[in-house]
């Protein structure tokens, strides 16, 4: 989560009972809050009310200054003994991995190199059925292999000597586990990927990746432009507003594939943000290129996984 846990809120199933009286719910607060290591005891006086939890799922709301974040955990057996250990991990303010994603889809993210495959740089609700992402993600030219990443394709190219390039953009839900009314705080953002290319010549040309967080909900578009013959595209470059930036132009060799290879992400992303969130902002990624296709057709992929984000505490 990236701060010290102040509240911890229990609830076990029913018949469940803790030791403050006997009910399946229990709170424990602390005043200066809790950190990875430290530890807190639950007394019971009675044994029976201690064997009921045994082997328990105990639902668990953590709660922070800034943030409400839900996990679980499960009790040992209690069968023997006076005593046990629970340990309970911390979720973060978002997190996805895309694990739990059933559908393969691509939404103009796989295209071939020829002079009618660029694409629309309209943004979808991918969480629709026929996409198949995680609830809360919008985005255009990008695609998702079920149960493991995403990928985000841009574009570049040159047809009748007119350049033209087209970016490709995805943005996260917004970060509802933030409490409102309590101000901003930066968040420290990690997340593992890669870069791919395939083009109908030699590749030139490198794509770069803008990071950043904003609070537009909705859909929002990705941004494409047919530039001049002589003083080269119009619209090259990332579109995400400089307030919001995290971290611009992030680049590394791009591996050559074709249209339906999956790249396996291979590098690590870790930054802090510069600007205070809330629960109305979102994550944003935005892959682009800043300069024209000389000749040719060329597309060029991000792929990401591993999306950590939690809020960036000295405590």
């Amino acid at each position: 989560l990236g701060e010290p846990v102040k509240k911890f809120i229990f609830t076990g199933p029913t018949g469940c009972r803790f030791g403050d009286g006997g009910t399946n719910t229990y709170t424990y607060e602390s005043e200066t809050g809790m950190k990875a290591g430290d530890s807190f005891f639950i007394d019971y006086e009675v044994e029976a009310d201690y064997r009921t939890m045994s082997q328990a799922d105990i639902a668990i709301v953590f709660e922070s200054d800034h943030a409400r974040v839900n996990g679980s955990v499960t009790v040992p057996s209690l069968a023997t003994g006076y005593n046990a250990t629970v340990n309970m991990t911390v979720p973060y303010l978002y997190f996805e991995d895309f694990s739990s994603t059933t559908v393969s889809s691509d939404y103009n993210s796989s295209n071939g190199v020829g002079a009618t495959a660029s694409g629309r740089n309209t943004a979808v609700d991918l969480s629709k059925s026929s996409y198949g992402w995680p609830s809360g993600w919008t985005g255009a030219r990008c695609g998702i292999k079920a149960g493991t990443d995403i990928r985000l394709c841009c574009r570049s190219q040159k047809a009748a000597y007119i350049p033209g390039n087209y970016n490709s953009r995805v943005d996260s839900p917004a970060f509802d586990n933030m409490l409102s009314g309590v101000g901003g705080v930066p968040v420290k953002v990690e997340f593992d990927y890669s870069f791919g290319w395939h083009g109908s010549k030699s590749n030139t040309i490198q794509q770069y990746m803008t990071v950043g967080t904003h609070q537009t909900s909705g859909l929002i578009d990705a941004s494409s432009g047919v530039g001049s013959p002589i003083v080269g595209g119009a619209l090259a470059g990332t579109t995400i507003d400089s307030e919001y930036i995290i971290a611009k132009d992030v680049n590394q060799p791009a591996i050559e594939t074709d249209n339906d290879t999956w790249i396996a992400p291979s590098y690590h992303f870790s930054e802090v943000s510069s600007q205070l969130c809330t629960n109305a902002n979102r994550l944003v990624f935005e892959v682009y290129m800043n300069t024209d296709s000389g000749d040719g057709y060329y597309n060029y992929w991000v792929y990401i996984d591993n999306i950590k984000v939690s809020i960036a505490s000295d405590n």
